[in-house]
């Protein structure tokens, strides 16, 4: 059986997942900003198009925190402007990542905390480290 899950072998030897994330609120209709669903890339294909959805690289920091690399290029004028304006990620509610993607990345189940996460940018890409000591949790 073929899996769902694009695996990427990553230098540091920690695994990393392509996804499609759904940016926005689960409460607010996936409005706004955070994360609302993760889906395969193989599932999201099944999918509608949808301005608030991108293709991101997941991965668990050696800290054990989740990361998202994001191809600027990858991500609509609606999510640019709304989402990734400023300095930093708002979750405006908890997420949790469990499941085959959670066990992808070495984890039973990862939780991201509402808050506010920096967003860095590295080349073409963002980065949203999803560490609660480093302003995440704070909201």
């Amino acid at each position: 059986m073929r899996s769902s899950i694009k695996l990427v072998e990553s230098p540091a030897g920690l695994p990393k997942v392509y996804a499609e994330v759904q940016f926005g609120s689960p409460k607010d209709g996936c409005r706004g900003s955070g994360i609302c669903r993760v889906f395969t890339t193989i599932g999201a294909r099944r999918l509608r198009e949808s301005p608030r959805r991108a293709a991101v690289m997941m991965g668990v920091q050696p800290s054990g925190f989740l990361v998202f690399w994001i191809r600027r290029k990858a991500l609509s004028a609606e999510l640019l402007q709304e989402v990734f304006q400023g300095s930093s990620f708002i979750m405006q509610e908890e997420f949790v990542l469990g499941g085959s993607m959670a066990a992808a990345l070495g984890k039973e189940s990862i939780v991201v905390p509402r808050g506010a996460y920096p967003i860095r940018g590295v080349r073409d890409w963002l980065m949203v480290e999803f560490d609660p000591t480093e302003g995440g949790g704070s909201e």
